[in-house]
Order: structure tokens, then C-alpha cells, then sequence
């Protein structure tokens, strides 16, 4: 899972919007898919099933749609703006107290109510998703870092034979005669990097490279709304939090209701 990088500016002043890229290719995917065979299905289907698979074919896209397309998380000047399937929250920074990754994004907000009793609230965003399964490998990658990796740091003590590759402050080491090993400088066995073998000074297997940054996705949007959270307290503080907006978002109900009451009252008729 990513933030949009095309809809992210660089900067924290402006807006700034994170959903996952591959919930949008799915969308558009699946659309192509449908328009195709609902013009199949306009040409060639004249019969009953036809307008029941066609209406199926729109009942399904109603729901991409909903799950894929429109989940997302828009940071502004303001606050923040969470778009679920069916619902759509608004939370001004003042409100938010922590921004953490779970399965979901998780959002808890906190203000102060007309009778001075703080109330608190947990709002989860469906944008950016972390399985408990990449979470866990996650904090071993971390754990595996912190403690050396598995050919150890250097100055760590671990071993660093002939062949080792081990580089200046923890530059890429590998056994001599690995898969795209190549003699150093120093005669000292390198990857060169970016290469298929290569791995970093921090432990970091190759091989996780294209996991780490999908699974550390989540973990990314949290701490950048947290940064930007914790910068807005700093300029404006957390007297002015306001209970958080929420609403349903009633264009994405019609894409799943209506077509669903269209292909009961077929299949009933």
C-alpha cells in the first residue's frame, strides 16, 4: 500500500492525498473489464440472463468502485479528511491526538464538549491497508536492523571474512561467489547497487526491498500525519478542537443500492 504521489506536493502548506495506487489499478481494470462486456452484451445478448448479467456487471462496479476508487486521505491546512466506501469524516488538526498503523490507518481524535467532559473518538481510514501479517514482518525486519542483520554491522563484532564485502560504515556485504558478486576495490566481494543482490549497510535483505516499501506504506502515512498533526499544534495549539464531521457519502449507496434493487426486481419479475 502508497500515497498518490501525483495528487502529494512536496510540501506540508499545500494539500496533500494518500491512497493506495494498486486499489486504483484494480478500479480501472475491472471498469475496462465491465464496459467491454457490457458492449458484448449491448450487440449480442437479447435475453433475460443478458440483462441480469448486465445489471451484475453494474452492481459489481458500484461496489469497485466504493472499495477501490474512492477510499482516501486528503491532508490540508485545516485538518484532515478521510473518504471511506460510505462515509466521509472531517477532523481539524486541534482534534487530533495520534495517527498510528494497524490493519488500517487509525486516526484518534480528542476535544473538549459543551459540559468540559473531553471526548474521544476513533476514526479508521480504508485508504492505505497493512495486513497483521506484514506488520509482524515489519517489526522483525526493525528488530533484525537493530540488532545487526544477519551478517552483522561493522565494529558490531560479528564476522567479516575474506570475501565478506563489508564496506566503509556499513556498506554492502556478501559471501564471495553469491549470485552477482563482484570484487571490490579492496578485493572485497560488492554488489553493485541497485543490483538484484545488493543490500544495504542496515540489514535490509534485497529480496524485502519491494515488500518493505509496500508494508511500510501505512506505517509512512502515519508518521506523516503525524508530523504534520504535531506541527499544527505547534503553530495554532489544541484549544479550538471540534468534534470530528462524519456523513455518508450517499453517490456510492446509489452505485450499489440501485443497481442491487434493479437485478432483485429482474430476477423477481
Amino acid at each position: 500500500m502508497a500515497g498518490d504521489a501525483g495528487d502529494r506536493p512536496a510540501e506540508h502548506s499545500g494539500g496533500q492525498r494518500y491512497r493506495s495506487p494498486f486499489a486504483v489499478v484494480m478500479w480501472w481494470l475491472w471498469a475496462l473489464f465491465a464496459l467491454a462486456n457490457l458492449i458484448d452484451l449491448a450487440v449480442q445478448g437479447r435475453d433475460r440472463f443478458s440483462l441480469e448479467t448486465a445489471i451484475g456487471l453494474v452492481l459489481i462496479t458500484g461496489g469497485v468502485y466504493a472499495v477501490a476508487l474512492r477510499p482516501r486521505i486528503t491532508a490540508d491546512d485545516d485538518g484532515l479528511t478521510i473518504a471511506n466506501p460510505l462515509r466521509e469524516h472531517r477532523i481539524g488538526w486541534a482534534a487530533v491526538t495520534a495517527v498510528d498503523a494497524t490493519e488500517l490507518v487509525r486516526v484518534r481524535c480528542a476535544w473538549a464538549a459543551a459540559d468540559e467532559v473531553i471526548r474521544e473518538r476513533v476514526i479508521y481510514a480504508w485508504a492505505v491497508h497493512s495486513s497483521r501479517r506484514k506488520q509482524a514482518a515489519t517489526r522483525m525486519r526493525a528488530a533484525r536492523r537493530r540488532s545487526g542483520g544477519i551478517f552483522g554491522e561493522a565494529g558490531s563484532g560479528s564476522r567479516a571474512g575474506p570475501g565478506s564485502g563489508e564496506g566503509l560504515g556499513g556498506a554492502s556485504r556478501w559471501p564471495a561467489g553469491s549470485p552477482g558478486w563482484r570484487s571490490g576495490p579492496s578485493g572485497a566481494g560488492q554488489f553493485p547497487a541497485g543490483s538484484p543482490g545488493w543490500r544495504s549497510g542496515t540489514g535490509t535483505p534485497a529480496g524485502d526491498a519491494p515488500g518493505a516499501v509496500a508494508e511500510m506504506d501505512a506505517e509512512h502515512v502515519a508518521t506523516a500525519l503525524t508530523e504534520r498533526a504535531e506541527q499544527a499544534h505547534a503553530e495554532t495549539g489544541t484549544s479550538g478542537a471540534v468534534s470530528p464531521v462524519s456523513r455518508w457519502h450517499w453517490p456510492s449507496i446509489a452505485a450499489i443500492v440501485v443497481p442491487a434493487l434493479a437485478l432483485i426486481l429482474v430476477v423477481r419479475l
